[in-house]
Formats: structure tokens, sequence, C-alpha cells
């Protein structure tokens, strides 16, 4: 065999070996998995907190007599609607007179007893710096006369208060409200220490006081109580009545507690809702939706969020088509999304199909599905 031959057969020989090496690191490489994928977008959905809370009165007063007496009269009938200064019930008056007539006579003779004594007094001293009165009958001169004025102040005392107890006998409302039941009837005798003659309830503002956690939301109600106006402006206070009306009102945050309950560890915080329409009565439960509009969530399918020990995570597809493992920090879950705070960033493709078959490293092909679908059931949701 020639030299030519022989090294044509050794080229051939190494260029088969070569063929079969490649076949076969060709079937070592690993094959990619296919997936479906979601884009990560911006949600207009914000994220919701919900409270229970009660409703309450600003104000509700006990109206209640400052003297006792016979109830001659009911000014206004029960449920009525009433202003400041409006007349409610009437006691008798005629014992509160007859006093009041005895305190001005009373009054009247510690008067001229006391402008008596004031005048012997200004004798006296006259006859005492020309030496005809001695120094012990001076004194008792003006022992009578700051004794008359002291008697003269005792009446005025007793007149003023008993021109008090005379007013008192007609009581008004002294705030505007609607008025509640009276168990009482005219001629019954009520006494300061007796029941209520009625409640009076302001009722064109409502509280309504819920219990925040200390680790989350506090914040946002201590920010939206400072009158940010931007601020006050993206933080929306929604009510749900008990039958699951949406109250038509919006409120707002009108006090922050200045101590956390130490067996709760909540705070309270008291929200302000006008009530034009007197739909919000005291004692109501109602449910309190908190949104704030300043956050930016994005907007993850529910599907593609799983959890372990370390938290919530997402497989995301990286610029090389690997999986990357990444956990999330999020606001709310929705029906159909997580609302996320970190942890993705809009535009990345999060695996929402085939999460079985993936792990951190995993090479996939992807079949990308449309995020209009997830912005839709955000909404709905």
């Amino acid at each position: 065999m020639t030299k030519t031959a022989i090294s044509t057969a050794l080229s051939l020989s190494l260029l088969f070996l070569s063929g079969c090496g490649a076949e076969q690191n060709t079937d070592l490489l690993p094959s990619s998995v296919e997936v479906s994928t979601v884009a990560v977008t911006q949600s207009d959905v914000f994220p919701t907190t919900e409270y229970v809370g009660r409703t309450r009165a600003p104000e509700d007063v006990q109206i209640r007599p400052l003297v006792s007496g016979r109830l001659i009269t009911k000014a206004v009938a029960e449920g009525a609607d009433v202003k400041k200064g409006e007349l409610l019930y009437e006691l008798d008056p005629q014992p509160f007179q007859v006093r009041l007539n005895a305190a001005k006579a009373e009054l009247a003779k510690t008067k001229a007893k006391m402008l008596q004594a004031q005048r012997t007094l200004q004798r006296a001293v006259k006859l005492y710096k020309e030496g005809s009165l001695s120094p012990l009958e001076f004194e008792e001169v003006e022992l009578e006369e700051t004794t008359s004025i002291a008697a003269f102040e005792i009446a005025k005392s007793e007149f003023d208060n008993a021109q008090l107890e005379l007013n008192w006998t007609k009581i008004y409302s002294p705030i505007d409200g609607r008025v509640s039941n009276s168990v009482y009837s005219i001629g019954d005798i009520v006494t300061p220490e007796g029941q209520p003659l009625t409640t009076v309830v302001k009722l064109d503002t409502t509280w309504v006081n819920i219990a925040v956690n200390e680790t989350s939301g506090l914040a946002e109600f201590q920010e939206a109580m400072l009158l940010d106006e931007k601020h006050a402006s993206d933080f929306e206070v929604h009510l749900k009545l008990a039958n699951g009306a949406t109250y038509p009102y919006l409120g707002q945050v009108g006090f922050v507690d200045n101590r956390v309950d130490v067996e709760t560890g909540t705070i309270t915080v008291r929200l302000n809702f006008p009530n034009p329409d007197l739909l919000l009565l005291p004692g109501q439960y109602v449910t309190v939706e908190v949104v704030d509009d300043s956050l930016t969530p994005l907007s993850v399918p529910s599907e593609s969020v799983q959890f372990d020990q370390g938290g919530h995570f997402v497989y995301v597809v990286d610029s090389k088509n690997l999986i990357e493992k990444r956990y999330i920090k999020w606001y709310q879950q929705l029906d159909a999304v997580f609302l996320v705070e970190s942890g993705v960033e809009a535009g990345e493709q999060v695996v929402s199909e085939g999460l079985q078959k993936i792990k951190p490293g995993s090479s996939v092909s992807t079949n990308i599905t449309d995020s209009s679908t997830v912005a839709s059931a955000t909404t709905e949701g």
C-alpha cells in the first residue's frame, strides 16, 4: 500500500470518529422545556385594605335636668330633628319663681342695711377724727358695715342662684341633632340623678373607629391625617354597609390614637364620613375599604405565584431563556392576580404554565400569553 493510500485511509477514519463524537455530544445537550409565560404589567387596580368598624356619633348628648321638678312640657316629638338652642322640655316654674321672689326681697333688705351701715360709717369717721367717738365705738361701726356688706353678697348669691334655677326649668338642645325616645310623661317628677330625659345625637357627620395593626397600614393613615393635599387625593376611604351597599361618600382620617393596645397590638384610627342624607346611624357595623392610589403595584397572575419556606416566589425567564427563581413582596392577592410591590419588574416574563417541569437554571422555550388577559382578570377581581 502506498503512503498516499495510507494517509487517505487515516483521514477518513478520523473524520468518521469526529462525526460520531459530535453526534454523541448533541445527544448530551439539555433540551428546552416548553412553558407558557405572561409579562409582568403595571396594574391599574390599587391595593385595598379592609377593616371592620362601627359607626358612632361625634356628639351624643344626654339631656338631664339641672334641677328637680315636675315635667309640664315636651316641646318636640321623639325622633325630631332639632337645632341648637331649641326648647325641648319645661319644668313647672312656679316653685322656682317663689324662691326667686323671696331671694329678691332678701337682697333688697340686705342692700338697704348695707347702705345704712355705710352712711353710719361715714359719720363715725368724722366723729372719730373730732374725738367724739372712742376707738372701741369706731371699731363696732366698722364691723357693722363689714357685716352688712357680707350679708348683701350672700343675698345676691342666693338671688343669682334662684334666677339660674328658674332659667333651668326650660331645657334647650345644646347641639343640632336628632332627639331619641323618652321614658318620661307629662306630670312626672324628674331629677338630675334620674334617667336622662332624652338623648340628642349629631347625625350630619359620622365617625367610624377601626383598629389598625401597628406594623402595617398605620403610616398611611398618619400621613393622610397630616392633610397633605397631594396624598389625601390618593388615599380613598370607602364604606360598605351591612347589606353590602356601598356608601356614596368618601371618608377622611380624623384621628390616630397615641397609644397601642398592648393586648391586640393595634391602634385606634377614627374616620370621618359626611352624612347629609342621614343614611348612617350610630351603632351600625360597617366595612371600611382603604384604597391608596399613590402606590404603583405590578400585576402577576395568581397561577405564577408559588410558596415555600422562603415565602412567595415566581419563576422568571431571563434573556438567555433560563429560569430564575424570584421571591416577591406583595400588597394584596385578588382572585386572578397578585398585586406585587417588589421582586419583579414590568415587562419581565413569568412562567404561568409548566411550573412542575422546571427548576432554577432550566432552559425553556416560551409560549407567551397575552398580558391583556391578566389585566382583564385584574379589573374583574
